[in-house]
Protein backbone atom coordinates (compact mmCIF):
# COMPACT_ATOMS: atom_id res chain seq x y z
CA UNK A 1 0.00 0.00 0.00
CA UNK A 2 1.39 3.37 -1.04
CA UNK A 3 1.17 6.19 1.51
CA UNK A 4 0.48 9.45 -0.30
CA UNK A 5 1.86 12.58 1.41
CA UNK A 6 -0.71 14.58 3.24
CA UNK A 7 -1.18 18.32 2.69
CA UNK A 8 0.63 19.02 5.99
CA UNK A 9 3.68 17.01 4.92
CA UNK A 10 3.79 18.82 1.57
CA UNK A 11 3.61 22.18 3.34
CA UNK A 12 6.41 21.22 5.72
CA UNK A 13 8.57 20.05 2.84
CA UNK A 14 8.02 23.31 0.94
CA UNK A 15 8.79 25.36 4.06
CA UNK A 16 11.99 23.44 4.68
CA UNK A 17 12.99 23.93 1.05
CA UNK A 18 12.33 27.67 1.30
CA UNK A 19 14.44 27.95 4.45
CA UNK A 20 17.22 26.03 2.76
CA UNK A 21 17.17 28.40 -0.23
CA UNK A 22 17.20 31.43 2.06
CA UNK A 23 20.18 30.08 3.95
CA UNK A 24 21.99 29.37 0.72
CA UNK A 25 21.39 32.64 -1.11
CA UNK A 26 19.99 35.32 1.22
CA UNK A 27 22.45 34.97 4.10
CA UNK A 28 25.58 35.59 1.99
CA UNK A 29 23.89 38.61 0.42
CA UNK A 30 23.00 39.92 3.87
CA UNK A 31 26.55 39.37 5.03
CA UNK A 32 27.78 41.27 2.00
CA UNK A 33 25.45 44.19 2.71
CA UNK A 34 26.51 44.25 6.33
CA UNK A 35 30.15 44.09 5.34
CA UNK A 36 29.69 46.98 2.92
CA UNK A 37 27.91 49.01 5.59
CA UNK A 38 30.72 48.38 8.05
CA UNK A 39 33.31 49.31 5.43
CA UNK A 40 31.44 52.54 4.64
CA UNK A 41 31.16 53.31 8.35
CA UNK A 42 34.86 52.72 8.85
CA UNK A 43 35.68 55.00 5.91
CA UNK A 44 33.39 57.69 7.33
CA UNK A 45 35.05 57.58 10.75
CA UNK A 46 38.48 57.62 9.16
CA UNK A 47 37.44 60.68 7.15
CA UNK A 48 36.32 62.63 10.21
CA UNK A 49 39.30 61.46 12.20
CA UNK A 50 41.30 63.06 9.40
CA UNK A 51 39.25 66.26 9.83
CA UNK A 52 40.13 66.30 13.54
CA UNK A 53 43.84 65.68 12.95
CA UNK A 54 44.06 68.21 10.10
CA UNK A 55 42.27 70.91 12.14
CA UNK A 56 44.47 70.35 15.17
CA UNK A 57 47.62 70.37 13.02
CA UNK A 58 46.57 73.58 11.28
CA UNK A 59 45.78 75.39 14.53
CA UNK A 60 49.05 74.31 16.10
CA UNK A 61 51.18 75.18 13.08
CA UNK A 62 49.49 78.55 12.57
CA UNK A 63 50.18 79.85 16.06
CA UNK A 64 53.60 78.26 16.37
CA UNK A 65 54.74 79.99 13.16
CA UNK A 66 52.84 83.26 13.69
CA UNK A 67 54.92 86.31 14.67
CA UNK A 68 54.59 87.34 18.30
CA UNK A 69 53.15 90.71 17.28
CA UNK A 70 49.85 89.17 16.12
CA UNK A 71 49.41 86.66 18.94
CA UNK A 72 46.71 88.00 21.30
CA UNK A 73 47.40 87.78 25.04
CA UNK A 74 45.52 85.42 27.29
CA UNK A 75 42.08 86.70 28.22
CA UNK A 76 41.70 88.67 31.44
CA UNK A 77 39.16 86.17 32.76
CA UNK A 78 41.71 83.40 32.29
CA UNK A 79 44.47 85.27 34.11
CA UNK A 80 42.36 86.59 36.98
CA UNK A 81 39.94 83.74 37.55
CA UNK A 82 40.08 80.50 35.57
CA UNK A 83 43.81 79.76 35.90
CA UNK A 84 44.07 80.64 39.65
CA UNK A 85 40.99 78.54 40.46
CA UNK A 86 42.38 75.62 38.45
CA UNK A 87 45.71 75.86 40.25
CA UNK A 88 43.96 75.94 43.63
CA UNK A 89 41.97 72.88 42.64
CA UNK A 90 45.17 71.13 41.68
CA UNK A 91 46.72 72.10 45.03
CA UNK A 92 43.79 70.57 46.93
CA UNK A 93 42.31 73.91 48.04
CA UNK A 94 38.96 73.38 46.35
CA UNK A 95 37.05 75.88 44.25
CA UNK A 96 38.69 79.04 45.58
CA UNK A 97 39.85 82.12 43.72
CA UNK A 98 43.22 83.90 43.94
CA UNK A 99 42.10 85.59 47.17
CA UNK A 100 41.16 82.30 48.83
CA UNK A 101 37.41 82.97 48.63
CA UNK A 102 34.80 80.61 47.11
CA UNK A 103 35.07 80.91 43.33
CA UNK A 104 31.55 81.88 42.31
CA UNK A 105 32.30 84.73 39.92
CA UNK A 106 32.16 82.38 36.92
CA UNK A 107 30.72 78.87 36.44
CA UNK A 108 33.15 76.11 37.47
CA UNK A 109 33.32 74.07 34.27
CA UNK A 110 36.30 75.66 32.57
CA UNK A 111 38.37 75.85 35.76
CA UNK A 112 37.80 72.13 36.37
CA UNK A 113 38.78 71.35 32.78
CA UNK A 114 41.91 73.47 33.13
CA UNK A 115 42.83 71.69 36.36
CA UNK A 116 42.88 68.41 34.47
CA UNK A 117 45.05 69.86 31.72
CA UNK A 118 47.39 71.42 34.31
CA UNK A 119 47.83 68.02 35.97
CA UNK A 120 48.81 66.49 32.63
CA UNK A 121 51.18 69.42 32.04
CA UNK A 122 52.88 68.78 35.38
CA UNK A 123 53.34 65.12 34.47
CA UNK A 124 54.86 66.08 31.11
CA UNK A 125 56.94 68.94 32.49
CA UNK A 126 55.39 71.72 30.38
CA UNK A 127 53.94 75.07 31.41
CA UNK A 128 50.32 75.53 32.37
CA UNK A 129 49.82 78.11 29.63
CA UNK A 130 51.08 75.60 27.06
CA UNK A 131 48.61 73.06 28.43
CA UNK A 132 45.80 75.61 28.08
CA UNK A 133 46.85 76.24 24.49
CA UNK A 134 46.89 72.50 23.74
CA UNK A 135 43.45 72.13 25.33
CA UNK A 136 42.15 74.92 23.09
CA UNK A 137 43.56 73.19 20.00
CA UNK A 138 41.87 69.90 20.91
CA UNK A 139 38.54 71.60 21.64
CA UNK A 140 38.68 73.57 18.39
CA UNK A 141 39.38 70.42 16.40
CA UNK A 142 36.52 68.59 18.16
CA UNK A 143 34.09 71.40 17.31
CA UNK A 144 35.24 71.35 13.67
CA UNK A 145 34.71 67.59 13.51
CA UNK A 146 31.29 67.76 15.15
CA UNK A 147 30.17 70.53 12.78
CA UNK A 148 31.29 68.41 9.84
CA UNK A 149 29.34 65.40 11.13
CA UNK A 150 26.18 67.49 11.60
CA UNK A 151 26.39 69.05 8.13
CA UNK A 152 27.01 65.63 6.57
CA UNK A 153 23.63 64.47 7.90
CA UNK A 154 21.89 67.47 6.33
CA UNK A 155 23.72 67.71 3.00
CA UNK A 156 26.74 65.70 1.88
CA UNK A 157 30.36 64.98 2.67
CA UNK A 158 31.73 67.84 0.56
CA UNK A 159 29.54 70.38 2.34
CA UNK A 160 30.66 69.00 5.70
CA UNK A 161 34.32 69.32 4.72
CA UNK A 162 33.72 72.88 3.53
CA UNK A 163 32.17 73.79 6.89
CA UNK A 164 35.12 72.24 8.73
CA UNK A 165 37.54 74.30 6.61
CA UNK A 166 35.56 77.51 7.19
CA UNK A 167 35.50 76.92 10.94
CA UNK A 168 39.19 76.10 11.04
CA UNK A 169 40.27 79.14 9.01
CA UNK A 170 37.90 81.73 10.46
CA UNK A 171 39.87 84.62 12.05
CA UNK A 172 37.73 84.68 15.20
CA UNK A 173 38.15 80.94 15.62
CA UNK A 174 41.90 81.27 15.30
CA UNK A 175 42.01 84.14 17.79
CA UNK A 176 40.16 82.19 20.48
CA UNK A 177 42.93 79.60 20.89
CA UNK A 178 45.68 81.80 22.42
CA UNK A 179 43.05 83.74 24.39
CA UNK A 180 42.20 80.47 26.23
CA UNK A 181 38.61 81.27 27.16
CA UNK A 182 35.59 79.18 28.05
CA UNK A 183 33.90 79.70 24.68
CA UNK A 184 35.29 76.52 23.13
CA UNK A 185 34.07 73.90 25.64
CA UNK A 186 30.77 75.76 25.81
CA UNK A 187 30.37 75.52 22.03
CA UNK A 188 31.28 71.83 22.05
CA UNK A 189 28.77 70.82 24.73
CA UNK A 190 26.10 73.05 23.21
CA UNK A 191 26.48 71.40 19.80
CA UNK A 192 26.27 67.93 21.35
CA UNK A 193 23.12 68.99 23.21
CA UNK A 194 21.54 70.29 20.01
CA UNK A 195 22.32 67.03 18.19
CA UNK A 196 20.70 64.89 20.87
CA UNK A 197 17.75 67.27 21.12
CA UNK A 198 17.21 67.06 17.36
CA UNK A 199 17.25 63.25 17.47
CA UNK A 200 14.98 63.10 20.50
CA UNK A 201 12.38 65.69 19.51
CA UNK A 202 12.35 65.80 15.72
CA UNK A 203 12.05 62.13 14.79
CA UNK A 204 8.92 60.09 14.17
CA UNK A 205 8.45 59.70 17.92
CA UNK A 206 9.82 61.18 21.12
CA UNK A 207 13.03 59.52 22.27
CA UNK A 208 13.39 60.04 26.00
CA UNK A 209 16.98 58.81 26.27
CA UNK A 210 18.19 61.32 23.69
CA UNK A 211 16.21 64.11 25.35
CA UNK A 212 17.81 63.23 28.67
CA UNK A 213 21.26 63.32 27.09
CA UNK A 214 20.42 66.65 25.47
CA UNK A 215 19.45 68.09 28.84
CA UNK A 216 22.61 66.73 30.45
CA UNK A 217 24.92 68.23 27.86
CA UNK A 218 23.03 71.52 27.95
CA UNK A 219 23.53 71.58 31.71
CA UNK A 220 27.25 71.03 31.14
CA UNK A 221 27.28 73.91 28.65
CA UNK A 222 25.68 76.14 31.28
CA UNK A 223 28.48 75.22 33.70
CA UNK A 224 30.90 76.82 31.23
CA UNK A 225 28.93 79.89 30.09
CA UNK A 226 25.95 81.44 31.85
CA UNK A 227 24.53 82.53 28.50
CA UNK A 228 23.09 79.00 28.25
CA UNK A 229 20.57 79.86 30.99
CA UNK A 230 17.63 80.73 28.68
CA UNK A 231 18.18 77.77 26.34
CA UNK A 232 16.37 75.09 28.41
CA UNK A 233 13.20 77.19 28.32
CA UNK A 234 13.52 77.86 24.57
CA UNK A 235 14.16 74.20 23.77
CA UNK A 236 11.31 73.05 26.02
CA UNK A 237 8.95 75.39 24.17
CA UNK A 238 10.16 73.96 20.86
CA UNK A 239 9.56 70.45 22.14
CA UNK A 240 6.01 71.21 23.27
CA UNK A 241 5.01 72.93 20.01
CA UNK A 242 6.88 70.72 17.56
CA UNK A 243 5.20 67.31 17.82
CA UNK A 244 1.60 68.05 16.89
CA UNK A 245 0.79 64.42 16.11
CA UNK A 246 1.78 63.26 19.59
CA UNK A 247 -0.40 63.58 22.65
CA UNK A 248 0.28 66.25 25.23
CA UNK A 249 0.99 63.55 27.77
CA UNK A 250 4.05 62.36 25.85
CA UNK A 251 5.15 65.89 25.03
CA UNK A 252 5.03 66.92 28.67
CA UNK A 253 6.84 63.74 29.67
CA UNK A 254 9.61 64.45 27.16
CA UNK A 255 9.88 68.04 28.36
CA UNK A 256 10.05 66.82 31.94
CA UNK A 257 12.85 64.37 31.14
CA UNK A 258 14.79 67.08 29.31
CA UNK A 259 14.41 69.67 32.06
CA UNK A 260 15.12 67.16 34.83
CA UNK A 261 18.41 66.25 33.14
CA UNK A 262 19.42 69.92 33.01
CA UNK A 263 18.62 70.36 36.69
CA UNK A 264 20.43 67.14 37.64
CA UNK A 265 23.67 68.48 36.16
CA UNK A 266 23.36 72.06 37.42
CA UNK A 267 21.91 71.40 40.89
CA UNK A 268 25.12 70.22 42.66
CA UNK A 269 26.82 73.49 41.72
CA UNK A 270 23.80 75.53 42.81
CA UNK A 271 23.70 73.70 46.14
CA UNK A 272 27.41 74.32 46.68
CA UNK A 273 27.01 78.06 46.00
CA UNK A 274 24.07 78.24 48.40
CA UNK A 275 26.07 76.55 51.15
CA UNK A 276 28.98 78.92 50.61
CA UNK A 277 27.00 82.16 50.40
CA UNK A 278 23.53 81.50 51.79
CA UNK A 279 22.04 82.87 48.56
CA UNK A 280 20.68 81.36 45.35
CA UNK A 281 22.50 82.47 42.21
CA UNK A 282 21.77 81.61 38.56
CA UNK A 283 24.93 79.62 37.65
CA UNK A 284 27.26 82.29 39.10
CA UNK A 285 26.94 85.32 41.35
CA UNK A 286 26.61 87.53 38.27
CA UNK A 287 25.00 84.94 36.03
CA UNK A 288 22.21 87.13 34.64
CA UNK A 289 24.69 89.82 33.63
CA UNK A 290 26.74 87.21 31.78
CA UNK A 291 23.63 85.79 30.14
CA UNK A 292 22.73 89.16 28.57
CA UNK A 293 26.33 89.99 27.74
CA UNK A 294 25.88 89.41 24.02
CA UNK A 295 22.73 91.53 23.91
CA UNK A 296 24.60 94.31 25.68
CA UNK A 297 27.28 94.47 23.00
CA UNK A 298 24.60 94.61 20.31
CA UNK A 299 23.42 97.97 21.65
CA UNK A 300 24.88 101.36 20.64
CA UNK A 301 28.13 102.31 22.35
CA UNK A 302 26.67 105.42 24.01
CA UNK A 303 24.07 103.20 25.75
CA UNK A 304 26.32 100.36 26.81
CA UNK A 305 28.96 102.79 28.14
CA UNK A 306 26.82 103.25 31.25
CA UNK A 307 26.18 99.53 31.72
CA UNK A 308 28.16 97.27 34.01
CA UNK A 309 29.39 94.40 31.86
CA UNK A 310 31.59 91.70 33.44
Amino acid sequence: MINLPTRRKVDITMAERTIELLRKYARPAFRGDRRRRLENMNRTWLLYLGVFVASAAFFSAFWMLAPASIVPPAATDYVRHYAPVAENLLAGQGLTDRFGKPAMWFPPGYSCLLAGSFHIADLLGVSHLSASFALGVVLHALVATLLALIVAQLWDVWASLAVAVLWTCHPLTLALIPMVGSELPYALFLLVAVVFFWIGAYGEKIRFLQLGLAGGFLGLAALFRAIALPLPFVMTALLLTRLKGISWRWRLTGAGVFFAAVLAVVSPWEIWMYRQSGRVYPISNHGLASAIDGLTWARPSEIRASLSVP
